[in-house]
């Protein structure tokens, strides 16, 4: 098993993209992301997300957004707060700044990883849900 910083090198593109889900709350999706039963399904999880993003990103105020809610409550702006920080906030808006995304040969490698047993999925997730990746474009 590799260290974050290794594994977060290795595979920039899927950690922007858990990080992604993460701020946009799609939290059930890192789940099964995290506890995928092969690599097949690990990676198929990926491109579903992937389908998503492409289909949603839209430019909104000078920048590519792939996340756009109206935040209906309160308590919505603190979960969005907490999962996204306050620079995705604006005025009553949550706008998620979209991911980098994996590369075909990102996915393959990751593919690779994880049927050898050298990488674990739910370690990449972990990386996605570390407060630590609240980080700037692209995180």
């Amino acid at each position: 098993m590799e260290g974050s910083s290794e594994l977060a090198k290795e595979f920039p593109g899927v950690v922007s993209l858990l990080r992604f889900l993460r701020k946009s709350g799609r939290l059930s999706e890192i789940d099964k992301f995290a506890s995928a039963p092969d690599a097949d399904s690990a990676i198929e999880v990926l491109k579903d997300a992937l389908s998503t993003i492409y289909r949603s990103a839209r430019e909104v105020e000078g920048r590519w957004i792939c996340h756009y809610e109206e935040i209906g409550s309160e308590e919505d702006r603190k979960r969005y707060e907490f999962l996204c920080g306050r620079e995705c906030i604006r005025g009553n808006r949550v706008l998620v700044p979209c991911p980098k995304l994996p590369t075909d040969g990102e996915l393959e490698r990751l593919r690779e990883g994880i049927r050898s047993g050298r990488v674990r999925p739910g370690h990449l997730a972990a990386l996605a849900l570390a407060k630590g990746g609240r980080g700037g474009r692209g995180a």
